[in-house]
């Protein structure tokens, strides 16, 4: 990667994140609607074994990443708006053409979880 400590993360993340995305998880965009404080929120969800996905919505694009806990990786999931959608990987504010969407969840009996995004047609 070629960071060697967390701005330089930080700046990686930044060139490679969408920047609403980006903003919403380094500070909180606009309203401020963001997670305040991380680490508290990982420490206890990192306690939970069971835990497989962490998600949340009104972020006007879709987002499927991972992230490596104590009992293995643990999805997030950003959930497109059920209105309009933010043109991703613009440097500006700009709406995307994309319908409305919504993700859906199915939990399994063995733990693992199964989702995609719909969009409205």
């Amino acid at each position: 990667l070629g960071a060697y400590n967390i701005a330089d993360l930080r700046a990686l993340a930044q060139r490679r994140v969408p920047k609403g995305l980006f903003e919403f998880v380094d500070r909180g965009n606009e309203d401020e609607v963001a997670l305040r404080n991380a680490a508290a929120f990982w420490a206890i969800a990192d306690r939970h074994a069971n835990l497989r996905a962490v998600a949340w919505g009104h972020v006007h694009q879709a987002f499927d990443a991972a992230r490596e806990g104590p009992h293995g990786a643990v999805r997030l999931l950003g959930t497109p708006s059920t209105c309009a959608q933010f043109l991703p990987r613009s440097d500006d504010f700009r709406m995307d053409t994309r319908p409305p969407a919504w993700r859906w969840i199915d939990l399994q009996a063995d733990g693992s979880l199964a989702t995609a995004v719909e969009w409205v047609s």
